[in-house]
């Protein structure tokens, strides 16, 4: 080593130990330049300490010469320019054009200014590899300044780099790179774990240099924190919460350090009042219970993850296979979950009873449902029916043809609960309706159109005198029993599906002639109606008793008309015609039949009409 005595002010001296090989450079560097070795030595201590300020004249003169010198290589650049615009203007003025000179000239001089004005700044372009090679300067004393607030200005470009820049063995890199991102600031801050694991180097410099950049980048960060962050912003509340704790770990990484430098307890002390700062400034937003919950839900995804995959599972089913969410509700109802380790919870399923899996559920039914339906003996008696003149809630009779009918039935259906009640005196041909409309609600065969709703419905036929159990449920238990039978089904079917199909109209009751069944099924029929547990919203009712009900239900009233004895031979014909019997009557045997006939009719609406018209003794 090589001792060297550099004179400072007030006449005092500073020893310097300098190795033999830059001894020599300095040696040349002053030979060549004509400058002192106080002045190379002072200038470099002034740049490393980023200082240059406080440097004599004839340094910063020196430095403004060179900015000059750049300047002037641009203005080179602005002399072509206008040369090439002079020689464009003469060529133009040959051939007579001098109006646009004055244009072009403007045009090239827009165009130089910008050229001028930012020539230093188009030289630093922020790539990866200028970032780069400008870290590379960082251990050059002359250029390490200028490169260092290069990369600073390329922004969050350069983190990468220079958090790579960390690892390099040049200590002046390492040093220059953490002192660059303290500089930048807020953008910095999630790379501040590794600024702190860089207090650990085993250069002081490179530990002074990463502890100031923490405390820059903790500065910035609680400017920030006091002036733009809202208590939604949970992103950035996250980051400073990070960043927080890592000045926390900093903190007692360096109160563990027995390494020493000079302020080394002042720039603790800075940091850990920083620290503390942040801390509380943080509370009010980090006590927020919605923050608190993302929080929480981020340490234990699970909780999401597990809920979310379910009910994709469960979407993906009902999309593609809506029945199967009915079987997987069979297979999991034992299947139960536990919050609290005592409340135990059902797994659901989800959309499970979604007018989509039910018409899905009908849909793999309704072939044998039409089966068993229309092959039954009392539905084939009434196979035909002929439109009649019906009496609707009492208003006057209207002649209905087939596509009437529909309607009309149609409208009805249309409410949320149906309650229709067809009464009349026998043989005006009820049940024969009440076979048209569950034809209607169940179809013919897969071709024919839903006539009744959008859906198709199951029709319940009953009959015959329920039981002996004089319990309400008892209506419930033999539509059960009822639906089995018409679906061919040999297992036992939920009661919550049965429940489900009768309340969204999937289930038609019909319950014929009911005033001719005995009084306990009639009493059994309207409990059953008021119970909201067991909800009937398709129900039709045949009785020739027109108040069945009672006064507390309030239902649709249908009443069939007689065939007026003008109206027989054309009844006759179309009735001839369904049963495909034309053939066995000539014109003659037709018009007999349809002769006799209406006398028939006649004679008995007569008799009718005069017994009215009789007065009462």
């Amino acid at each position: 080593m090589i001792r060297v005595e550099v004179q400072l002010w007030l006449n005092r001296f500073l020893a310097v130990r300098i190795p033999p090989s830059i001894m020599e450079k300095l040696n040349d560097y002053v030979e060549n330049t004509g400058t002192t070795k106080t002045e190379v030595i002072v200038g470099a201590l002034a740049q490393y300490l980023d200082c240059t300020q406080d440097l004599s004249m004839p340094k910063r003169m020196a430095e403004m010469e060179r900015k000059v010198a750049e300047l002037e290589e641009g203005k080179s650049q602005v002399i072509q320019i206008f040369e090439q615009v002079k020689l464009s203007e003469t060529r133009i003025a040959k051939k007579g054009q001098n109006k646009l000179s004055f244009w072009i000239k403007v045009g090239f001089i827009g165009a130089s200014l910008p050229l001028l004005i930012s020539h230093q700044s188009g030289a630093n372009n922020c790539t990866k590899t200028e970032i780069e090679s400008k870290i590379e300067q960082f251990k050059d004393v002359q250029k390490a300044k200028a490169a260092r607030q290069a990369v600073v200005e390329c922004g969050e470009k350069a983190i990468a780099p220079l958090v790579e820049a960390l690892s390099k063995d040049e200590a002046a890199i390492r040093a220059k790179a953490a002192s660059a991102l303290g500089k930048m600031g807020v953008i910095a801050q999630d790379v501040s774990p590794v600024l702190v694991d860089t207090l650990e180097d085993r250069e002081e410099t490179v530990r002074i240099e990463a502890l100031s950049a923490l405390i820059q980048i903790g500065q910035a960060v609680e400017k920030k924190l006091d002036n733009d962050i809202e208590r939604w912003q949970f992103s950035a509340i996250e980051n400073i919460e990070a960043f927080e704790k890592s000045l926390e770990k900093a903190v007692g990484l360096l109160k563990e350090d027995k390494k020493q430098w000079v302020g080394k307890e002042q720039q603790i002390e800075k940091l850990r009042l920083l620290n503390k700062r942040l801390s509380n400034k943080l509370k009010p937003f980090t006590n927020e219970i919605d923050y608190q919950v993302i929080q929480w839900i981020k340490k234990n995804p699970w909780i999401v993850a597990l809920p979310a995959g379910y009910l994709i599972v469960n979407l993906g089913i009902f999309i593609f296979r809506p029945t199967l969410l009915l079987k997987m509700d069979e297979s999991v109802r034992q299947w139960t979950f536990s919050l609290t380790g005592k409340l135990r919870i059902p797994l659901p399923v989800f959309l499970k009873y979604h007018s989509w899996v039910l018409d899905a559920w009908v849909k793999q039914r309704i072939t044998t449902a039409r089966n068993k339906f229309f092959g039954r003996e009392s539905v084939k008696k009434h196979e035909i029916h002929l439109p009649q003149p019906i009496i609707l809630n009492e208003r006057e009779p209207e002649e209905f043809k087939t596509e009437k009918f529909r309607k009309i039935f149609k409208q009805i259906f249309k409410q949320r609960q149906v309650r229709l009640v067809i009464w009349g005196e026998g043989g005006l041909g009820k049940t024969s309706l009440v076979c048209q409309i569950a034809e209607w609600a169940l179809g013919r065969d897969k071709n024919q159109g839903k006539h009744l709703c959008k859906h198709w419905m199951l029709p319940i036929f009953i009959e015959d005198d329920i039981g002996d159990d004089h319990k309400a449920e008892q209506l419930f238990q033999t539509i059960c029993g009822r639906l089995r039978i018409l679906i061919d089904e040999p297992n036992e079917i939920s009661e919550e599906l049965v429940k489900q199909l009768m309340k969204q109209k999937r289930i038609l009751v019909i319950v014929d002639h009911i005033s001719e069944l005995n009084k306990e099924t009639q009493k059994l029929l309207k409990a059953g109606m008021k119970l909201n547990k067991y909800p009937v919203n398709a129900l039709i009712i045949t009785s020739r008793i027109k108040d069945i009900l009672g006064l507390e239900i309030t239902p649709t009233f249908v009443q069939p008309c007689r065939i007026l004895g003008y109206r027989i031979a054309k009844f006759f014909k179309e009735y001839i015609s369904k049963r495909g019997m034309t053939c066995k009557f000539n014109e003659s045997d037709y018009l007999q039949a349809s002769i006799r006939l209406k006398d028939m009719v006649s004679v008995t609406q007569g008799e009718e009409t005069l017994v009215r018209r009789l007065p009462l003794i």
